[in-house]
């Protein structure tokens, strides 16, 4: 059984936050809220095209993992998402005062975009560097 990609990634996020992320994800990021399974979970399902990619889950203090041990943090680093249109989406986060910065990556032709999104988890956002060509 040879994984062949990431399907989806998803965030557990506190009520108190849940809108600021929402609107990052589709205002920022430019993803689009879509059908979702009547799950006994609250949250919303973020659509890249036909995909799914971000799965919102909607969580208060009652809604502990108790699967983890008290305290115990999760080992993700942070999530790279591929996209396109670098100038815009460094214009929309310029525009809703997000700070992130640029780096360069010569060995893999990217450039990429870091920054932390509303909940606190960081995000390296991809971008084929061909698309600044001269």
């Amino acid at each position: 059984m040879p994984v062949v990609a990431i399907d989806h990634i998803n965030l557990h996020v506190p009520d108190n936050a849940f809108m600021r992320v929402h609107k990052f994800y589709c205002e920022i990021l430019g993803l689009v809220p879509g059908r979702r399974p009547n799950f006994l979970s609250k949250g919303c399902w973020l659509y890249a095209g036909n995909k799914a990619i971000v799965h919102l889950v909607r969580i208060n203090s009652l809604d502990a993992d108790t699967d983890r041990e008290p305290g115990l943090q999760l080992p993700v680093d942070h999530i790279a998402l591929r996209c396109g249109d670098f100038n815009n989406t460094v214009e929309r986060l310029s525009s809703a005062g997000m700070v992130y910065s640029i780096n360069k990556v010569s060995v893999s032709g990217n450039t990429q975009i870091l920054l932390r999104e509303p909940s606190g988890l960081r995000l390296e956002l991809v971008f084929d560097s061909s698309e600044f060509a001269e």
